[in-house]
């Protein structure tokens, strides 16, 4: 009978190890390590455009940070989206037409850093305050990219995902001071705009 309960003791505790495990392995999965996403845009053929969503309960930012064809960064911008919502935005028409420098970008990299909003006492009609020059990394995003692509005899849009990467700090920094340069040296450009969205009715701050 003793070795009979004591054999019980071990297998219980075995389970209750398992169990732990697992439950910090689910953990794991839903806080990732801090990630961006990035996507190349090329508007010679015809507009390009950006689908974010929202997949969580809360309000999140994306934070977007729009590069030329040298690897500049000509435009930045904080957009916020709200719970389950999401957000479409035109590269020609909301993310190149203020660019830093003079010329109009046509092709690039554009970069978005799933950020945390600002305190619910700096939200305004329930949407998030949004600072592409202060990022803090949140919860992931979705986000999708509209091309247009030019065969031998017609044209056709293709919609890929963005590539999720590792977001290092230094990175993270180097956005959020060129960022930060742009607002406040830029004399108003290199500041984009988030086109349309939400889906769904914004969460009051609590």
């Amino acid at each position: 009978m003793f070795r009979l309960t004591g054999k019980l003791a071990v297998l219980s505790l075995a389970a209750a190890v398992l169990a732990l495990l697992s439950a910090k392995a689910a953990l794991a999965q839903e806080d990732p390590d801090p990630s961006f996403e990035v996507q190349y845009y090329d508007t010679t053929l015809g507009d390009n455009v950006v689908r974010i969503s929202n997949p969580t309960i809360n309000n999140m930012c994306a934070d977007v940070y729009v590069f030329d064809a040298n690897e500049q960064l000509q435009e930045c911008c904080g957009c916020p989206i709200t719970a389950f919502g999401l957000r479409k935005i035109s590269v020609a028409t909301s993310l190149t037409t203020n660019p830093l420098t003079n010329g109009h970008p046509y092709s690039g990299v554009i970069e978005i850093i799933p950020s945390q909003p600002g305190s619910s006492s700096e939200f305004t009609n329930y949407l998030p305050t949004c600072n592409a020059a202060q990022p803090t990394w949140g919860a992931r995003l979705r986000s999708w990219m509209a091309h247009v692509n030019q065969t031998a005899s017609y044209s056709q849009v293709s919609a890929e995902e963005f590539s999720v990467q590792p977001l290092w700090s230094d990175e993270q920094s180097q956005l959020a001071y060129y960022c930060d340069l742009i607002k406040k040296k830029g004399s108003g450009r290199g500041i984009c705009s988030c086109g349309s969205g939400d889906n769904f009715t914004p969460i009051p701050p609590q």
